[in-house]
């Protein structure tokens, strides 16, 4: 019986285990913005998918923040009510955009345009 009962708890601790890799990994699939997941099938792209009222796979991206902008593309076209969206407008989508590429280590390069609008800003 006693080999039974070290058997048993031996089981349970795997199971235990085990659920908490499933967990860990589950929590790693998901990434900050709404409908984006870290895609299991390709490394090292986002997965972005509507959520109401079916679940629409639109497509695999290099960065999170261009798959959050096509959720947020997806809710408008789709009209539904209670859609959430990861940016509030374009600006703060290309500031996030641009912090992502920095911090992957991407050198993000501004425009004479860009530059002559900040120059303007700081008059």
């Amino acid at each position: 019986q006693q080999k039974l009962g070290r058997e048993r708890e031996r089981n349970s601790n795997e199971l235990e285990r085990k659920s908490s890799d499933s967990m860990e990994e589950l929590n790693e699939r998901h990434s900050k913005y709404a409908g984006v997941y870290n895609s299991i099938k390709i490394a090292q792209k986002y997965k972005a998918q509507t959520t109401t009222p079916q679940n629409r796979c639109l497509g695999y991206f290099n960065l999170a923040t261009d798959a959050a902008r096509a959720v947020d593309i997806a809710n408008i076209d789709m009209n539904t009510p209670g859609r959430v969206f990861n940016f509030e407008s374009d600006d703060e989508y290309m500031i996030s955009r641009e912090k992502e590429l920095e911090e992957i280590g991407v050198n993000v390069k501004t425009s004479s345009k860009d530059k002559k609008r900040e120059g303007k800003r700081l008059e």
